[in-house]
């Protein structure tokens, strides 16, 4: 169902558009709209950056339960604390990627859904 209205999609769009996804589709050997639009492959993505963050999560409380930081010398503290931004930032913008991601989805499908089947979509 979602390829074929993605494949109808297309029709609509510019040449220019076009022929990126038949450009698109040399490059990965599948159809052009399939490829831009796998949301499949977006929710796994996301399913893979939760569990990563949820890995983070759960090797932060086991330092936290044995107070490695505490067994840390003086000098390495300040690379600690660059590792935890760097990995609040990352989680942060990782969360909006997949918000984001989520969106494109859901109002990917509702552009292509006929008009009948959008009011179920929503």
């Amino acid at each position: 169902m979602k390829e074929t209205l993605a494949t109808a999609a297309a029709r609509n769009l510019s040449d220019e558009d076009r022929d990126m996804l038949r450009r698109l589709a040399l490059a990965t050997g599948e159809d052009g709209p399939r490829a831009a639009l796998d949301m499949g492959l977006r929710d796994r993505l996301c399913a893979e950056m939760a569990e990563m963050a949820d890995a983070v999560r759960s090797l932060l409380a086991l330092l936290d339960r044995h107070d490695a930081v505490a067994a840390l010398p003086e000098r390495a503290l300040p690379a600690y604390q660059d590792v935890m931004e760097r990995i609040g930032s990352a989680a942060l913008r990782a969360t909006d990627l997949v918000d984001r991601s989520r969106t494109l989805d859901r109002d990917t499908l509702l552009a292509l859904a006929p008009a009948e089947a959008r009011t179920t979509l929503q």
